[in-house]
């Protein structure tokens, strides 16, 4: 099969996977917790994928940055879906939506506090940097 046919294909199955996920979730077993937020681990394991090519490459600089930023994302994204599946085994069959809200909300503080953090670290090492003469 040409590899123009095979990404389209899982980009196909995965959405499938998660709307049928996002639809069955109210039914409050586990599994369906993870298919629907399925997207959320994507971005963290390409970054490990791209981390680990890296280093087989001979680029460990670029390969441990992208292995911190894969870690830094992924573990609260995991987090977050564990969470999700753990509240939908726990909660009334009523009270779904609002247990996943809850993660949700947790998940994106999270996130806005390690994007602050993260420009914070990127502002301050933009300074040094020209303080250090740029580029000359």
């Amino acid at each position: 099969m040409p590899e123009i046919v095979v990404g389209p294909a899982i980009v196909v199955v995965l959405i499938v996977l998660m709307l049928i996920g996002a639809r069955r979730q109210p039914t409050g077993h586990p599994i369906w917790g993870w298919f629907a937020h399925l997207p959320v681990l994507f971005a963290p394991a390409g970054l490990i994928v791209a981390a680990i090519s890296q280093l087989l490459r001979g680029n460990p600089a670029i390969g441990i940055l992208f292995l911190a930023l894969g870690l830094i994302l992924g573990i609260p994204a995991l987090r977050y879906v564990s969470t999700v599946s753990t509240r939908l085994r726990t909660s009334p069959p009523g009270e779904v939506s609002d247990e996943v809200a809850g993660a949700m909300a947790d998940y994106m503080l999270t996130r806005m506090g390690i994007m602050l953090i993260g420009a914070i670290v990127l502002g301050i090492g933009a300074v040094i940097w020209a303080i250090a003469g740029g580029f000359n």
